[in-house]
């Protein structure tokens, strides 16, 4: 079958909700990879190293799968689009930043408690689509919105909070805030899908190819250009702090690869990312990674009641 035929395949429901489902256990696995990578010490360097894996693997795969975009003249229109959709890859280039802020996030809080804070990131997913695509959010995505945020709530409460309010209350205040900084950055990577489906486009138009993989190797290729041109300058912002040890690395490329097996079963489940039906599965997945850092004693303890409630939310 070629690649464009199992992209078809890959957006029909019977399909689509198994793969999301996959993309959402390997994110689930990266607070804890996070964590075994002192990831709160090397939070520049892990973020920089993430992201430049998940770009020589997606430019390596799509060299494999469609060398016509990657050459001269799939790359001219490339350009061309990235010009004119500027807002669009400039919004793109702001989701590079999430690692960073959720690894810096739990030096103030719990890294279960930051982990349950992201699970407002496939809402934040579809407030930024919404005001993309229309300017305003809806009465009825307001009300499903407040009802998501009254779970993530309850997930936050299910862990419990190590530090008293009254006891450095500023250590809460300023790690929920990078938390939710770094649900915005992961928010915004609608932008990037909405900027691959105009160039994926464009492409077509070119006759450098034809069918919904071009759409998806458009998402692909802006979010590997994003995070390509954004690794270098984390890396060299993390000289200063000294380099991490070899096994630390190790589990930064791993992470890396988690988040590029992620993504591309998430943008193919959801047809460049667009389906909200099936991305709300993305919910499940700080539930899965809270599981993981229960289960290996990284977390704190868990109220399983009030997890399950919240999940449900």
């Amino acid at each position: 079958m070629s690649s464009a035929g199992l992209v078809g395949l890959a957006r029909t429901p019977v399909w689509a909700v198994p793969l999301l489902v996959l993309a959402t256990l390997f994110y689930a696995v990266v607070p804890a990879l996070n964590y075994y990578a002192h990831g709160w010490e090397d939070s520049l360097f892990l973020n920089g190293v993430v992201r430049l894996t998940f770009a020589a693997g997606m430019f390596f795969s799509m060299t494999v799968s469609h060398p016509p975009l990657l050459s001269w003249h799939g790359l001219l229109t490339a350009t061309k689009t990235i010009r004119r959709e500027w807002k669009l890859m400039s919004l793109t280039l702001v989701t590079t930043a999430d690692i960073a802020l959720f690894s810096i996030s739990y030096r103030f809080i719990d890294i279960s408690l930051s982990t349950a804070i992201t699970a407002m990131t496939p809402a934040a997913n579809a407030v930024a689509l919404s005001l993309l695509t229309t300017g305003w959010i809806t009465w009825r995505q307001t009300g499903a919105l407040f009802l998501a945020a009254v779970g993530v709530l309850l997930v936050m409460w299910s862990e419990g909070i190590a530090i008293k309010p009254d006891e450095h209350w500023w250590h809460v205040i300023m790690g929920t805030a990078l938390a939710l900084g770094a649900v915005v950055s992961g928010g915004l990577v609608v932008a990037a899908l909405r900027l691959g489906e105009n160039l994926g486009i464009d492409w077509y138009w070119e006759g450098l190819g034809n069918g919904p993989g071009l759409v998806w190797c458009g998402s692909m290729f802006v979010l590997a250009l994003a995070q390509g041109v954004s690794a270098p300058v984390f890396l060299v912002l993390a000289i200063p702090s000294g380099m991490p040890s070899l096994s630390h690395f190790g589990l930064m490329v791993l992470i890396g690869l988690a988040v590029l097996f992620g993504t591309t079963l998430w943008a193919l489940a959801n047809g460049a990312g667009l389906r909200p039906v099936i991305n709300g599965l993305g919910y499940l997945q700080p539930g899965w990674s809270l599981l993981i850092l229960a289960a290996l004693g990284i977390s704190g303890v868990v109220h399983w009641p009030l997890l399950g409630a919240g999940m449900a939310l």
